[in-house]
């Protein structure tokens, strides 16, 4: 193909994805301005576009695919709870939430643009509304619509959300072993703690053996979100499949082996010793951090394994949480966004 056809197509695409946003968006004010000031919306959000849409796979980058599904925070205010529910359980995205380490690191991002869980909580009769719709599918499994899996997810997470923190689950969390020492490769020792900026408390850094109890859920959830980021992120290919044992970081920084036992959830220590330097280079084999600009943390880990080039991105391969193991582009992914940099080592 010469270079003038080519450059002719690159330009007719591009006008294509602008116009399916421009549609979507129309849709979405047309649909919130048809409300009254003084009316409540009983009705769940229609989302005009979803991770199984056919047009989801033209939008090509993540912040194209949240606006492509926004929903206006004055229609969430005028919601029922009952709608609401359904509205944030059915958030195309809401799966983001399960790729953080933590549950609290996973809604404070969705937050960043998505303000319906905001709302939901907020409310006084969230969790009744949230068990009444939890309890119309109780039997869970990988086929399952995955918002009930959602609403059993928030269920758990309202007390933190309320900033009811159980003294008895964190002496448990401590309980867990943190296994024989692991060190960097400069022979530092990787702490058995951390300051967690979420919560404010020194936590447990590094776990080992965790089950799925450990992380409150069980693999046929997991399986099931797994199969959706498949569908939600079109460049990500499955490596490995859901395991509760090792996380992002410990992938990264200590280990590529799947039988990785260790859990790590923040590997300053291997950059702070020395051990690797910040890089210019996007060679395979490169470990890119995804750092939160505002909190100073790593909340992603992954390793190049394609280059870039003029025409195509960079592919890593990440773990994400307890979840599988992909091979993606570096920005199709849940931790891009708002306050995120990437930054690389060797």
């Amino acid at each position: 193909m010469n270079r003038k056809l080519l450059l002719q197509n690159r330009l007719i695409y591009t006008m294509i994805r602008v116009f399916v946003i421009i549609i979507v968006m129309s849709i979405i004010v047309s649909g919130s301005m048809s409300v009254k000031a003084d009316e409540k919306v009983s009705v769940a959000y229609d989302y005009p576009i979803t991770i199984y849409s056919s047009e989801w796979k033209e939008l090509k980058s993540v912040e194209e695919r949240r606006i492509a599904c926004a929903v206006p925070i004055e229609l969430l205010e005028k919601m029922t709870t009952e709608a609401l529910v359904e509205t944030v359980v059915k958030y195309p995205l809401f799966i983001d939430v399960y790729a953080y380490d933590s549950i609290i690191q996973g809604f404070q991002a969705l937050g960043n643009y998505f303000k319906g869980v905001e709302v939901l909580l907020s409310r006084s009769d969230a969790l009744d509304c949230l068990e009444d719709y939890a309890s119309k599918e109780t039997t869970r499994t990988v086929s399952t619509d995955i918002s009930f899996f959602n609403a059993d997810l928030l269920i758990d997470y309202l007390p933190v959300y309320r900033m009811v923190r159980s003294e008895t689950e964190k002496d448990s969390q401590m309980r867990v072993s943190y296994g024989p020492a692991i060190y960097t490769p400069n022979g530092t020792e990787v702490p058995t703690s951390w300051w967690d900026p979420y919560t404010g408390y020194y936590e447990q850094n590094r776990f080992y053996g965790l089950t799925w109890a450990d992380h409150n859920t069980n693999q046929t959830t997991e399986e099931a979100i797994m199969y959706t980021y498949l569908a939600a992120y079109p460049s990500t290919v499955l490596v490995a499949s859901v395991n509760p044992k090792y996380n992002c970081h410990s992938y990264g920084w200590y280990s590529q082996s799947t039988s990785n036992q260790y859990w790590i959830n923040d590997p300053w220590v291997y950059i702070s010793d020395g051990s690797y330097s910040q890089t210019p280079s996007r060679a395979a084999g490169v470990k890119v951090v995804y750092l939160n600009t505002v909190l100073t943390c790593m909340e992603h880990s992954a390793i190049i394994v394609t280059p870039p080039t003029s025409s195509t991105p960079a592919q890593v391969i990440s773990k994400w949480s307890h979840n599988g193991l992909f091979r993606h582009d570096i920005d199709d992914c849940p931790f891009v966004g708002t306050n995120i940099s990437k930054y690389y080592y060797n």
